[in-house]
């Protein structure tokens, strides 16, 4: 029985993960769609705010090249001081639709901060370098010999860096028109002094230079590494992007399992215009705006996902816990209780079949019609083993009956101690040389069921004399409303002494003494029906009930 129970329990144990894990991973998912889902509007409200903030600058400067070089870098999207081209991943185009112009385009150049000799502590000029304009003007060989310093590798660490020494501005393009290759120290990062490694005048534009500006003594005009010789910075993110999807307002589109591309355009018409560039002079144009967003939802909110998720899994594994233990517990409990009515089965069994082997063995000679002076005398003991009998099954139903949540209280007040006196006068016998000593003291009125307080006392009193040995005193006192029972006995181990009050438990395994288990238990129940605190002590080999009545 008890292989079956741990089985089952096992079983269901297996069966509980299984369900809670499926409802964990149920959770978990519709919490990812439903986070994902939230970030995917967010970035949506987000960046709609920000071309909403960049198409103001250029209404407001009537796109002038000031304003354009002011809406692209707004909160600095397009700009990495320490020259990171994973950063980048924004793309804003602005296009003259009229002339087909496209006057900036981040995805062919990067953005810049340049500083000019004689204002090294002013703001530096916000300007867009283009790849295609700066290879243009810088031949093979100037190139060739550009790669090999940058690319050097030298024992000290120190390393080469590109400076635009020399350039000139059309709209907010920068052109460079001479570069110079530096040392840098590795460690502070400044120019050793001996810097003046190789200079490079660069080609001219055939377009009519504009005012020519040098780099300042304490700025640094970089030309990254990666821009020149790579072009890790050129995301053309919009090219990817179908001549239909262009024409969306707003769309959203999916590249990859959590990679999208948010992409906006809006439109601006000029009736006036005060600029005064040529290319973006002319009045009645209309000016596009492209913004794109490559972004990845897992990334930008993995940790809110990892600590949703490390929640739920913490509350599911808590209730995992909770019921394992709890079904533990219940089998435990199945297993005593097996055991129990095992051990209570045994007992009944031996209690009924005494009687019934008698009242047997009685019926027969009554059949072959014995003397009758005999006849009576079975007669009578096949009627007290019948009263035997009958006497099992009242207490069973009675310890069932209290155990019942229907049972109620008939409560009067009565003293303690007569109830007592009385009831063993009248109920108790007393054999082997053992005797009641009844002591009484104070005020001992209670409020009570009498008959169940009665039933109770008789219990007690009834299985002190039953496992006292003979020539025992067992005392009773009824001390201001408590009642305490003490008789002399067998060691108890402690564990028979828990346990001494449920049902069907007996410490007499060997059935040297008559009984089944029901009397303390009975008493127990009545006496938490009367809410009444008791205490069972074993001290010196002597057996102690006391019980402390309310009122």
């Amino acid at each position: 029985m008890e292989k079956r129970l741990k089985k089952e329990r096992n079983k269901l144990c297996r069966r509980i993960i299984i369900i809670l894990f499926a409802v964990w991973v149920a959770v978990s998912a519709l919490f990812c769609a439903i986070r994902l889902n939230m970030e995917k509007t967010n970035i949506q409200s987000r960046e709609l705010a920000e071309l909403s903030n960049k198409m103001q600058l250029l209404s407001l400067g009537n796109f002038d090249p000031d304003f354009i070089g002011q809406a692209i870098t707004h909160n600095n999207d397009f700009i990495d001081e320490d020259n990171n081209p994973d950063k980048f991943d924004k793309q804003f185009s602005i296009m003259n639709s009229r002339l087909y112009y496209v006057v900036a385009d981040t995805a062919k150049s990067i953005v810049v901060r340049y500083g000019i000799k004689g204002e090294d502590y002013n703001p530096k000029l916000i300007a867009l370098l283009n790849y295609d304009k700066l290879r243009e003007s810088i031949s093979d060989t100037q190139y060739k010999k550009i790669a090999r310093y940058l690319n050097a590798k030298r024992p000290d660490g120190n390393y080469y860096e590109l400076v635009c020494t020399k350039f000139y501005m059309e709209n907010i393009d920068v052109y460079p028109l001479e570069l110079k290759v530096v040392l840098v120290d590795a460690l502070d990062k400044r120019f050793l002094v001996d810097d003046n490694i190789a200079v490079f005048k660069l080609k001219k534009p055939q377009q009519k230079l504009g005012e020519v500006y040098e780099d300042g003594e304490v700025t640094r005009n970089i030309i990254p590494k990666d821009f020149l010789l790579h072009k890790k910075y050129n995301r053309d993110i919009i090219s990817t992007l179908s001549p239909k999807e262009q024409k969306e307002i707003v769309y959203f589109k999916r590249t990859g399992m959590f990679e999208y591309i948010f992409y906006a355009t809006d439109a601006l018409n000029l009736l006036e215009t005060e600029s005064a560039t040529k290319l973006i002079k002319p009045k009645n144009d209309t000016w596009v705006v492209q913004y794109a967003v490559k972004f990845n939802l897992f990334d930008n909110c993995k940790s809110d996902l990892a600590l949703g998720l490390s929640v739920f899994f913490g509350f599911i594994l808590i209730i995992t816990v909770i019921l394992c233990v709890m079904i533990w517990n219940t089998v435990k409990q199945q297993i005593i209780g097996e055991q129990k009515r095992l051990d209570f089965t045994n007992a009944i069994a031996h209690d009924i079949k005494t009687p019934l082997f008698v009242i047997s063995g009685y019926a027969y000679s009554l059949k072959e019609n014995i003397d009758e002076e005999e006849r009576g005398s079975y007669i009578d003991k096949i009627l007290a083993q019948t009263d035997s009998i009958n006497n099992l099954v009242h207490r069973m139903i009675e310890h069932s009956k209290l155990d019942s949540y229907k049972m109620k209280l008939n409560l009067s007040e009565f003293d303690l101690y007569e109830l007592i006196k009385d009831s063993s006068d009248s109920s108790v016998t007393l054999q082997d040389g053992k005797k009641l000593k009844i002591t009484r003291s104070g005020n001992n009125v209670i409020n009570a069921d009498k008959e169940l307080i009665k039933e109770a006392a008789l219990n007690l009193i009834d299985n002190a004399v039953k496992y006292s040995p003979a020539d025992s005193v067992i005392e009773i006192k009824v001390d201001n409303k408590t009642l305490a029972i003490s008789n002399p006995c067998e060691n108890i181990d402690k564990a028979d002494l828990k346990e001494i009050s449920k049902a069907y438990v007996r410490i007499d395994k060997s059935r040297h003494q008559k009984g089944n288990g029901l009397g303390l238990s009975i008493v127990n129940s009545i006496l938490n029906l009367h809410e009444v605190k008791y205490s069972i002590k074993v001290k010196d080999n002597v057996f102690t009930f006391k019980a402390l009545f309310n009122g």
